[in-house]
């Protein structure tokens, strides 16, 4: 799974184990840090709208007129993952 793996043999290796278990709780907690981002940035995006609640995919489209700016996208994104892994609240974008 995503290059972390326990073989047969290794599977008696209580060393081994709790390694593969700290790599997949990494991954894992990687995998909720997407979700919180993209709960993050929806939200932005519906306020920058002028939605204060949420809408249909229909009514959200028929609001946006050309693609979103992405030029900072990935940026943003990466500040966000280390906010988040060094434990402290990100800042609002």
């Amino acid at each position: 799974m995503a290059g972390h793996k326990l073989s047969g043999k290794e599977s008696g290796d209580e060393n081994k184990i709790h390694e593969f278990m700290a790599d997949l709780n990494s991954l894992f907690e990687r995998i909720d840090i997407l979700e919180e981002w993209r709960v993050h940035i929806i939200s932005h995006n519906l306020k920058s709208l002028g939605y204060s609640k949420d809408i249909t995919l229909v009514e959200y489209l028929s609001k946006v007129k050309s693609p979103p700016e992405r030029s900072n996208a990935s940026r943003d994104m990466y500040e966000f993952f280390m906010v988040k892994l060094s434990g402290r609240e990100p800042l609002v974008v």
